[in-house]
């Protein structure tokens, strides 16, 4: 027979309920009797019973992260760090992609919380931007965790980083170098459950604090992804003067005007320099490697499942705002302008 509950409550020296306790992460318990018990279960190499945890403790130890596909190279790092969090805590991490309409976005999500019974929700943007999602899990009962908010940032629990000092820290990077005609390449302004405005209005900062003027034609849009950072910047670059620099919104979209300028014959930094947002795995595998604002990743993703684990069994999750720091990381993409 395998190794079973009664053998680590043996050589822990505790009870079959306290193990349980422990297993399910319940209060009441001190920490010098939670680590007995799971030093005894590493020694006895002891794997609980998903299933007869569920029934014991009506939950269904999954959490919930809904995510666009089309934002993987972002995702990932998150969905890392939160599912190591809670592999170690005995849950599971239930990654969903969305797709389709933002009209049908409620209604999947909500189809597959009461399909899979989850115990807590990750929001990440877009979603975690839209109040109507929002809304669905607060009627649901469901705790939730909002990863950079800026709809409403004070409703519910949330992760985040300080998107518009990152892209300050960007845009005065480009400016020290000399640059002065600079273009903004933003994310979705008007669609549903965007807000890409903190990181458009720190670069309005930056350009402001040098006196350099933007004009209405150097801030351009684009959907978060590669094809739409190509296409926006292959639009800044056919004008007939072109910017020196252009600060993107996130990794995808400067990636995507890496593209644009290599099919133009523009060789980056030479001929323009690019910087990105986030740090996702795409700054660091394009050609060249891109300037940009590091998000700790993996920390905002573990950060986000550890503040939804700590309010089981109850469900009751405090509305803190817990804020993770950023980072310029300076590569290839970027240098001082021709003469």
């Amino acid at each position: 027979m395998g190794v079973t509950i009664h053998d680590v409550a043996a050589r822990a020296g505790v009870s079959i309920k306290t193990v349980s306790r422990v297993m399910n992460a319940e209060p009441n318990v001190r920490d010098a009797v939670r680590e007995r018990v799971r030093a005894a279960m590493t020694e006895l190499d002891y794997i609980p019973n998903a299933g007869a945890r569920r029934m014991a403790s009506a939950r269904s130890l999954l959490i919930g992260l809904f995510f666009r596909p089309q934002l993987a190279s972002y995702i990932t790092g998150i969905q890392l760090g939160a599912a190591r969090q809670c592999r170690d805590r005995d849950y599971l991490l239930a990654a969903e992609p969305i797709e389709g309409r933002d009209a049908d976005v409620p209604a999947m999500i909500e189809r597959t919380i009461r399909r899979a019974h989850l115990d807590g929700v990750i929001l990440v943007p877009p979603q975690s931007n839209d109040i109507e999602i929002v809304a669905l899990l607060e009627r649901l009962q469901v705790p939730f965790v909002r990863v950079s908010p800026t709809a409403e940032p004070d409703r519910g629990a949330s992760v985040f980083v300080d998107d518009r000092r990152g892209a300050v820290e960007a845009t005065r990077h480009l400016i020290q170098l000399g640059h002065r005609d600079i273009a903004f390449l933003g994310g979705p302004l008007a669609s549903k459950g965007s807000a890409p405005r903190p990181r458009r209005d720190g670069f309005l900062d930056a350009m402001a604090e040098a006196g350099l003027p933007v004009p209405d034609s150097r801030i351009i849009y684009g959907e978060f992804t590669f094809s739409s950072g190509q296409r926006c910047a292959d639009t800044l670059l056919a004008a007939r003067t072109r910017p020196t620099a252009i600060v993107a919104a996130n990794d995808a979209m400067a990636a995507g005007a890496l593209s644009a300028a290599a099919r133009r014959g523009l060789k980056v930094p030479d001929d323009l320099s690019v910087t990105g947002f986030d740090d996702a795995e795409i700054a660091r595998v394009v050609s060249p490697a891109l300037t940009t604002i590091r998000q700790p990743l993996e920390q905002i993703g573990a950060a986000a499942a550890d503040m939804l684990l700590a309010a089981q069994p109850s469900g009751k999750l405090d509305p803190v705002r817990r804020r993770l720091d950023i980072e310029l990381v300076v590569r290839e993409s970027t240098a001082p302008p021709r003469s």
